[in-house]
């Protein structure tokens, strides 16, 4: 099976961000506003974190910030983005200039800082030294990596990152990859393929045509909720360069894993089934991708409908191209999948 090991800029030193380095704004006398995140400290988020693993989004702030305050007044007051944060993250406050001692992971940190504005050692942790208000520090579910964004952030600056982590892009591309295609995806949709050339086939209708005319499979497994898989949809999958050889090489079936329609597939009727305690799915999406079902998941079967491949989540045009290929040119055959991509584009120019 195809994996991806691509190195996460953790500290996302490309991200076109609006960054204010300590510098104040007009409120920054002003009292704190209320916002619609439910802000937790440390000590509850890891407590809760053990039963429930979420990734941590961290509002490193200072009580003369003024961008702080405003960040919390816009952004963190939309009620889209802070139902968002409830939901899938636990949302720590934290005051880099708290004379508390606050135990973070297995460590006890307090303040040792000296002078009017004294930074708590913790926030030197977290910031890597790059003392800058507010910070937006995420952390992975595992705990292991932290990515501190420097700066306001706006709904719409937030939205994609957001989704970054939630969604676990990360596991395939940099952010400013994933946020390139998101952008064309839902804000600026003017770069978009409008003719979306790529052929779409009901199960029905590629397993009859697979009788006399036999080609591989692709089947694009998602749903309406995930945003990943919408980008992905919207602003990958309609690259001419990926639809035209979808086109020639497979038979491409776009998948809803939560359409409540019967499918009848190899002889067997697979159907939607409410489950409790787990999200309700079609039973042939957990079938297809062999019990482990991610979002979006791109199953690839060859001439006789047997399961070649499963690449899960998300991936720009260059890295599904890989993987096209690697299988559309049966050089899967002959070569290990490492060899192939890494000799790839070298060997197209």
């Amino acid at each position: 099976m195809i994996r991806f090991f691509i190195l996460i800029l953790l500290f996302f030193s490309g991200l076109q961000i609006n960054r204010v380095f300590a510098q104040a704004h007009p409120d920054s006398k002003a009292a704190e506003p209320p916002s619609l995140v439910k802000w937790i400290d440390f000590k509850t988020a890891f407590e809760a974190n053990k039963k429930v693993p979420k990734p941590f989004l961290i509002d490193v702030y200072t009580d003369w910030c003024g961008w702080c305050k405003h960040m919390m007044k816009t952004t963190y007051s939309n009620p889209a983005i802070a139902e968002y944060i409830n939901n899938y993250f636990y949302a720590v406050k934290y005051n880099a200039e708290t004379k508390d001692t606050i135990y973070f992971k297995d460590s006890m940190y307090v303040n040792h800082g000296t002078g009017p504005r004294p930074i708590h050692d913790l926030a030197i942790q977290l910031l890597g030294n790059r003392q800058s208000y507010p910070t937006t520090v995420f952390m992975f579910n595992d705990l292991k990596n932290q990515a501190p964004i420097p700066g306001y952030l706006d709904e719409k600056q937030i939205e994609p990152v957001l989704l970054f982590f939630v969604e676990m892009v990360y596991m395939n591309c940099p952010y400013e990859d994933f946020n390139e295609y998101f952008q064309k995806a839902f804000i600026d949709t003017t770069k978009l393929n409008k003719k979306f050339p790529l052929k779409k086939y009901t199960f029905a209708e590629a397993e009859k045509l697979s009788k006399t005319a036999p080609r591989k499979w692709l089947i694009n497994i998602n749903t309406e909720w995930c945003n990943s898989c919408r980008t992905m949809n919207k602003a990958v999958l309609t690259d001419t360069l990926i639809a035209d050889y979808i086109n020639k090489n497979y038979y491409y079936i776009d998948f809803n894993a939560q359409q409540k329609d019967s499918i009848r597939f190899l002889n067997y009727t697979y159907l939607y089934k409410e489950t409790n305690g787990s999200m309700p799915v079609h039973e042939l999406a957990p079938t297809l991708t062999g019990g482990s079902l991610v979002l979006p998941s791109l199953v690839v079967l060859d001439e006789s409908m047997k399961r070649l491949d499963v690449v899960q989540r998300f991936l720009v045009p260059k890295m599904l191209n890989q993987v096209l290929h690697y299988y559309g040119d049966d050089a899967y055959k002959t070569k290990q999948w490492t060899e192939f991509r890494d000799k790839f584009y070298s060997q197209k120019k």
